[in-house]
């Protein structure tokens, strides 16, 4: 009689990323069970948006104020980062709500002045205004005959 072998995924041929070797690894040990304490992958959105000026970026974050962000750019990388913790005083009783964090770096599509840059924190959306260099520019380039 033939023997029921389990379907597994075929092999990538590309490496993979360090949580996707030790997502495989869990699978093959606890045969895929639901982990109640993994992350969704997209729990806050992030969106980038570039247009012809600046790039526009809107992040989902709720929780914080606008002073528990941080948030910068290093050459062509942009860092969203706020931590949220929560004192002594406002923990409740048989409740405790620990601390939130969020960071987050995206690679900027255009070079950007950041001394000119605008943040605004509002509804627990961050939305950030970054103009692009004049040399990141598009300029018109006329054809002749």
């Amino acid at each position: 009689m033939f023997g029921i072998a389990p379907w597994r995924k075929p092999e990538a041929a590309y490496p993979l990323t360090m949580r996707e070797e030790f997502k495989t690894l869990f699978d093959r040990v606890f045969g895929n069970w639901p982990m109640a304490f993994e992350p969704e992958e997209n729990f806050w959105n992030l969106n980038m948006e570039e247009t012809e000026k600046e790039v526009l970026v809107r992040a989902e974050v709720p929780g914080f104020e606008p002073e528990e962000f941080e948030v910068s750019v290093h050459g062509e990388r942009l860092l969203i980062k706020a931590e949220h913790k929560v004192e002594e005083k406002e923990k409740k009783v048989g409740r405790t709500y620990g601390h939130l964090r969020y960071e987050r770096y995206m690679t900027l599509p255009a070079p950007v002045e950041v001394a000119k840059a605008e943040a605004l924190y509002r509804n627990g959306i961050l939305e950030l205004k970054l103009p692009k260099t004049e040399e990141a520019k598009p300029h018109k380039i006329e054809v002749k005959k």
